[in-house]
């Protein structure tokens, strides 16, 4: 089964999924909600520690669906589930 749901995005493109996420307290028995919207290193490589991939759902979120800082997380958690 799916643990967590790991939306990557931006700007507005994440800003929904954030504040659901602190408006809305966490269920018991649900996956775990992260929103990555930042390319620094040491936050990438945190979240990658917390979560085991291949029991994780990844959504990509980017208006014009050419978002480089998007399109590079997407690369690389793909990189990490195949």
């Amino acid at each position: 089964g799916v643990n967590n749901v790991v939306l990557l995005g931006m700007g507005g493109s994440s800003l929904g999924a954030v504040t659901i996420d602190a408006v809305f307290p966490r269920v018991a028995g649900f996956p775990n909600l992260y929103v990555l919207d930042t390319t620094v290193p040491g936050a990438v490589a945190g979240l990658t520690r917390r979560i085991e991939v291949e029991k994780t759902l990844f959504l990509v979120s980017s208006k014009s669906g050419t978002t480089a800082e998007v399109m590079a997380l997407f690369r690389y958690f793909w990189g990490l589930v195949h």
